[in-house]
C-alpha cells in the first residue's frame, strides 16, 4: 500500500446527485434487470425491511472525496438495506482507504543478545517468558522439597525443557529413552538421555510432577480457576509486545490444546472449561484465541476461552458481541497504528470492521453467520458471469466507509473490509489433475495449475488467513508434543501446548532473520538443535545458576551469548590467506597456512575467535579454543565476562 493520491472534491454535490437520480431509460431498464432478487432463495428475514416509495436526499451516500465510483440502483431493493443500513453498488474501488506505508516485522533484541543463525538459544531466550521463571522456580522447588526432593534451578529447568523437546524426536517413549544398552532385534541406537543430558529419569519425573508457575490459595482458585496458567499467558503476551513489532497484517483465529481428561463439571481437579469444535483435527480441549503476525507467522497474543460466564465479564463484552469484543481486546496493543486485521467467520462482521476502524485499525474478513447489517441476501442472489468475477457494495456506518465484496471461486465468498481496492491482484493458483487419454500409455492424470482472477481485497484475505493453520500444522502435526507428554494434569497439558508454541515461534523467527540458511533446515532438525542447546545452556547463556528458592534471581533477561567463528572469515585474515594460497600455487609449494591467534584463556594457538566480543568491542579479535579441542576455554571466558 504505497502513497495514495488526494481525493478530488466535487464542486457541486447537489448537481452530481441530481444527475445520478435521473438515469436514462436504457440505464433504468438494465439496472432493473441486473438487480432482481429471488425472494424464495433468500435466507435473511425481510420483515424489518419496508419498501420505500421515494428516495430522500439524505439516504443517498455522498460521493465527496470517496474513491469508489458508485452506481445507485433506480428501484429501492430491500436486500440492499439490511437492518436499516443502506448499501450502494460500486463499479470499482480504485483508491485504498489505508494510506499507511507497508510495515515489516522487526524483532527487537535486547542489549547483550547478538542474533546468530547457529545460536538458537538466543531465540529461546527472547521468546520464552522469563518474567515468570522466578515464580516457577520458587513454587516448583517448594513442592519438590515437600516431597523430600532437592529444589530446582533455572539451568536445570532449561535442561528439562530441552529433554522434553528432545522426546519428540524419538518414537520410543518412557524409560526406553534413558536406556543405554542396544535394543534386541532393532537397528535403532539407544537414546541414552541420562548419559547424553546428565539428568536421570527419576529426576526428570520429579520435576515434571511438581512443575507449576505459582502458588495460589483455594480462595484465589475459586475466584479464577485459570490462575495456574494465566500467569504464563500474561508473560507470553507481554514478551511478544515488547520484542516483536508485527508487519502490516495481523490474523486472528483460534487454536486448540487437546484434552480428553477430566472436566470440572465432574471432578474437582478437572479443566475449568472444555470446548468441542467438530471441524478441528483435535477439536476437544481448551480453546485459545490467537493473534498471529502474517509476515513471520509468529504468535503475538493468546487468550483462553474460559466459558460463557467468564467471557461475558471481560472487556468490551457488554458493548459488542463476542467476536467483536475478543478482536478488540487482542489487537488493543496495535490500535492506532494502521495495521490490517484479517479474521475468519468467527470474528468477521460489519460491527467488527467499524469498531476496529474507530480505533485506528483496518479489517478484512469473510462473513458467514454474523451477517447483521451485511447485504448477504443480495450477494447470494447475484448472478456472476464467470469464475473469478466479483461485485462490490459500499456503506457508511458512523462516518466510517465499509465495503462488501462477493467473489466467485467455485463457491461464492462474501467479504467485509474497511480498506483495499477492487483493482486486479495476483490470481489464485490451485493445482488440479487433468485426465489424459493416450493411445500408447492409456488413461493417466496430468497436473496443471488453474488460475482464478481476483481483486486486491480478496487477495489480501486469502493470502493471509491460513498463517495460524500453518503454525498449527508444525506444532501439532509435526512436533506433537502433546502426544509425547502424556499427563492427567490439565495445567501440564496447556503448558505442553505453550512450550510447543514458543519453540515454533523460534523457528519462524529464525526463518525471518535468516531466510537463505533456514531454507534447507527442516523443522525437526531445528528442534533438535534447540533441544541440544537448552541441555547445554551453560555454554550459551551468561546467566548465573540461580538458587533453588529463586530469591537471588532477577527477572531481567540479560543473556550474554558468546559464539565462536573461524578467524579466517575476518576480512583482514581472509585477504592474507588468499595471498598465501596464491603464492603457494605460483611456487608449486604445498599450502599449509592457517590463520590463528593466541587463546586469551589458555594461551594456545586457536583458529577461532569470539564473534560476540568482536561486535561489542568494535573489532577486537579475541582468540578462543573451540569445543573440538576438548578444552573449556569458552565456558571460562563466559564466567570471566560475567565477573567483570
Amino acid at each position: 500500500m504505497g502513497a495514495v493520491p488526494v481525493f478530488s472534491t466535487i464542486a457541486n454535490p447537489n448537481q452530481e446527485i441530481q444527475q445520478q437520480r435521473e438515469p436514462t431509460e436504457n440505464q433504468a431498464v438494465s439496472s432493473n434487470a441486473e438487480e432482481q432478487v429471488d425472494d424464495e432463495d433468500s435466507d435473511v428475514e425481510e420483515s424489518n425491511h419496508p419498501a420505500f416509495e421515494d428516495i430522500p436526499d439524505n439516504s443517498i451516500p455522498g460521493l465527496l472525496g470517496h474513491p469508489a465510483s458508485e452506481t445507485p440502483l433506480v428501484c429501492e431493493d430491500p436486500s440492499l438495506k439490511p437492518h436499516g443500513l443502506t448499501w450502494t453498488r460500486v463499479e470499482s474501488i480504485s483508491m485504498d482507504e489505508c494510506t499507511a506505508q507497508p510495515k515489516h516485522t522487526v524483532i527487537n533484541f535486547p542489549m547483550g543478545i547478538v542474533p546468530d543463525v547457529d545460536n538458537i538459544y538466543s531465540m529461546w531466550s527472547l521468546f520464552f517468558p522469563y518474567c515468570i521463571m522466578d515464580s516457577c522456580i520458587k513454587s516448583t522447588s517448594e513442592r519438590l522439597q515437600k516431597k523430600k526432593y532437592q529444589g530446582t534451578t533455572e539451568n536445570e529447568l532449561e535442561k528439562w525443557f530441552g529433554i522434553t523437546l528432545a522426546r519428540t524426536l524419538f518414537e520410543r517413549q518412557g524409560r526406553d529413552l534413558w536406556r543405554s544398552e542396544f535394543y534386541s532385534q532393532s537397528c535403532c541406537l539407544p537414546a541414552a538421555f541420562g548419559i547424553r543430558y546428565g539428568m536421570s529419569r527419576n529426576r526428570y519425573d520429579e520435576i515434571q510432577s511438581c512443575l507449576q508457575f505459582g502458588t495460589f490459595s483455594d480462595e484465589q482458585l475459586l475466584e479464577n480457576p485459570w490462575l495456574p496458567v494465566q500467569c504464563f499467558i500474561d508473560g507470553f503476551n507481554a514478551t511478544r509486545v515488547k520484542y516483536v513489532n508485527p508487519g502490516t497484517y495481523l490474523l486472528i483465529d483460534e487454536i486448540m490444546s487437546p484434552w480428553l481428561g477430566l472436566d470440572a463439571d465432574y471432578a474437582m481437579n478437572g479443566v475449568p472449561h472444555r470446548t468441542k469444535i467438530e471441524r478441528k483435527p483435535k477439536g476437544i480441549g481448551v480453546e485459545l484465541k490467537a493473534v498471529c503476525d502474517c509476515m513471520s507467522s509468529i504468535m503475538m497474543q493468546l487468550e483462553i476461552c474460559e466459558g460463557a460466564l467468564r467471557q461475558s465479564q471481560k472487556k468490551y463484552e457488554d458493548q459488542y458481541g463476542s467476536g467483536t469484543a475478543v478482536t478488540l481486546r487482542m489487537t488493543s496493543s496495535w490500535h492506532g497504528k494502521a495495521h490490517i486485521v484479517v479474521g475468519d467467520s468467527a470474528f468477521s462482521s460489519v460491527a467488527t470492521a467499524v469498531a476496529l476502524k474507530q480505533n485506528g485499525t483496518y479489517f478484512v474478513g469473510i462473513v458467514k453467520t454474523a451477517s447483521k447489517m451485511y447485504p448477504k441476501q443480495f450477494m447470494q442472489t447475484h448472478h456472476f458471469e464467470e469464475r473469478g468475477a466479483h461485485i462490490a457494495l459500499s456503506a457508511t456506518v458512523q462516518c466510517n466507509k465499509v465495503f462488501a465484496v462477493s467473489w466467485l471461486d467455485g463457491k461464492r465468498k462474501d467479504l467485509v473490509s474497511t480498506c483495499g481496492t477492487t483493482l486486479p491482484a495476483s490470481p489464485a493458483q490451485r493445482t488440479r489433475q487433468q485426465v489424459v487419454v493416450s493411445s500408447t500409455s492409456g488413461v493417466k492424470t496430468r497436473p496443471y495449475i488453474r488460475y482464478t482472477p481476483r481483486c486486491n481485497i480478496v487477495a489480501s484475505f486469502f493470502d493471509n488467513f491460513h498463517k495460524i493453520d500453518v503454525h498449527d500444522h508444525l506444532r501439532q502435526g509435526v512436533l506433537k508434543l502433546e502426544q509425547h507428554w502424556l499427563t492427567k494434569n490439565w495445567v501440564h497439558r496447556l503448558f505442553a501446548t505453550l512450550i510447543a508454541v514458543v519453540a515454533t515461534d523460534c523457528y519462524f523467527a529464525s526463518k525471518l532473520l535468516y531466510p537463505h540458511q533456514m531454507s534447507e533446515l527442516p523443522f525437526l532438525q531445528y528442534i533438535d538443535k534447540l533441544a541440544f542447546q537448552l541441555n547445554n545452556n551453560e555454554l550459551y547463556s551468561g546467566r548465573c545458576t540461580r538458587s533453588s528458592t529463586g530469591s537471588e534471581a532477577s527477572s531481567i533477561i540479560r543473556p550474554a551469548i558468546h559464539t565462536l567463528k573461524p578467524i579466517h572469515t575476518l576480512p583482514e585474515y581472509s585477504k592474507k590467506q588468499n595471498q598465501k594460497r596464491r603464492m603457494s600455487t605460483e611456487n608449486c609449494e604445498p599450502y599449509n597456512y592457517r590463520a590463528r591467534r593466541r587463546c586469551v584463556v589458555c594461551g594456545t594457538k586457536a583458529a577461532s575467535y569470539c564473534d560476540t566480543c568482536y561486535v561489542l568491542t568494535g573489532g577486537t579479535v579475541l582468540g578462543m579454543c573451540n569445543s573440538g579441542t576438548g578444552r573449556d576455554c569458552l565456558a571460562k571466558h563466559i564466567t570471566c565476562t560475567l565477573q567483570a
